[in-house]
């Protein structure tokens, strides 16, 4: 009877044994299957931004001149042009905020980028009349969030301030 006992703990254990390092094993292979998603996903915002839309690349040039953008304020840029320029960032605000991408991955991507918006002075403007007169208080909030989260990385602090001190007046 004790051999039977001992046998029969014995394979209790064993089961045990196996069925943690089954689990372990499935936790690893979802959390590498997770990366793999997520550099795909930060590869193809990479290439909408960086080379698949003309638009983000025109307005990201006229944003680093200091051009005016939007056209009702004598730039060259229209309302749906600005709002898929914003849009796209407040896109990857909503990505961080639900954990799909992290900091490192949006900073290392797209920080500068979403700080220049942010700081540009008619970007703001332009967000804030949206949010009053077109009756849509949440407009890019997500936007307004994640660039927040990246002005406060350290390493970014001197581009924050240099980018603050950077003479683009409202025309």
């Amino acid at each position: 009877m004790k051999d039977w006992i001992i046998s029969l703990i014995s394979g209790l254990c064993g089961a045990m044994v196996g069925a943690v390092v089954s689990v372990y094993i499935t936790h690893e292979q979802l959390d590498f299957s997770y990366k793999i998603e997520t550099l795909k996903l930060a590869r193809e915002l990479t290439q909408q931004f960086y080379q698949g839309n003309d638009i983000y690349k025109e307005i990201r040039v006229s944003v680093d001149k200091c051009e005016t953008l939007y056209k009702n304020w004598g730039g060259k840029y229209t309302y749906d042009q600005i709002n898929q320029y914003l849009g796209f960032f407040d896109d990857i605000g909503f990505y961080e905020k639900n954990k799909i991408l992290d900091n490192k991955i949006i900073d290392q991507l797209f920080g500068a980028h979403i700080l220049e918006a942010y700081e540009k002075a008619e970007l703001r403007k332009y967000i804030d009349d949206l949010r009053r007169n077109n009756n849509q208080p949440q407009a890019f909030e997500e936007f307004d969030a994640l660039a927040k989260k990246l002005e406060e990385i350290p390493e970014r602090k001197e581009l924050v301030e240099n980018i603050r001190r950077k003479p683009c007046p409202m025309k």
